[in-house]
């Protein structure tokens, strides 16, 4: 019985132009957000291709989370720096490092050399 009901879904996808490939010796997967990771190893993972999509599904028996390590300053400093001290965007990042993220201080030293 259920059997039937698998072939039947799949026809009903093929019907609505959606196609399901099992991707075969996937040994991990990875999500990444601004604030942590979660590693999903040896997963099972199925590509649904639609007309105007694909939808990747991942199953796993256990994940894994990892927070990330926040960064000490923000975009909008970096971009004050170089704007303002007229220099490049790796120049204001080690800046901003070596002044433990005060953008006021790396100023200073960036427009005193």
């Amino acid at each position: 019985m259920m059997r039937s009901g698998n072939r039947n879904m799949r026809r009903m996808m093929n019907r609505m132009g959606v196609s399901m490939d099992v991707i075969d010796d996937v040994q991990e997967v990875i999500i990444r957000t601004s604030t942590k990771e979660i590693v999903i190893q040896n997963p099972q993972v199925n590509m649904a291709d639609a007309k105007d999509s694909t939808t990747f599904i991942v199953a796993a028996e256990s994940y894994e989370e990892r927070e990330l390590e926040a960064p000490a300053y923000s975009e909008d400093d970096i971009e004050l720096l170089c704007l303002h001290a007229n220099v490049d965007r790796d120049t204001a990042i080690s800046a901003l490092k070596d002044c433990d993220g005060e953008v006021a201080t790396a100023m200073v030293r960036l427009k005193s050399d």
